[in-house]
């Protein structure tokens, strides 16, 4: 009886294990050093737009924007210049230490020739959706426009 019930552990153990395994296992990367939300997919795109949809051709030119950007990501990303940026970064955020954070950014900046994948994606969907879809799924900061995002001082907002 009792070896039946370890049994039985040990198979929901397993099966809980694979299912882990197969949705990533924690792992902050998927395929080619992608990392995972980098980006949003075309599905999490329409999703926002509804019902604004994205037709078959904007579909097209988002799958290969994307996929040309994490390419061009991974490459950088490969390179131990920036692995070691990377990790000076993290260091300094776990540490909580502003200065540390701002001196690695800055090097990162550097060592990726200000690469930003992010905002190249938003800008090569700005030229591939409608203009009502970019004021749907990508409407301004709320600082743009003001230098480093802070009120002039002296003044309200």
């Amino acid at each position: 009886m009792r070896s039946g019930l370890w049994l039985g552990v040990l198979a929901a153990l397993l099966l809980g294990v694979t299912v882990w395994a197969e949705e990533g296992g924690g792992k902050k990367h998927g395929k080619k050093g992608e990392a995972k939300g980098l980006l949003p997919t075309v599905e999490e795109i329409e999703a926002k737009l509804d019902p604004d949809k994205l037709t078959d051709d904007q579909k097209t030119k988002i799958v290969a924007l994307r996929e040309d950007l994490l390419k061009q990501w991974a490459d950088l990303a490969a390179k131990d210049e920036v692995k070691k940026a990377q990790e000076e970064m993290d260091k300094a955020k776990t540490a909580e230490d502003k200065d540390a954070m701002r001196t690695a950014r800055a090097k990162f900046k550097e060592v990726t020739g200000g690469f930003n994948v992010k905002t190249k994606f938003k800008d090569g969907l700005s030229k591939i959706l409608t203009e009502a879809q970019v004021a749907k799924l990508l409407p301004p900061a709320k600082h743009e426009g003001k230098e480093g995002g802070k009120p002039e001082e002296g003044k309200k907002e």
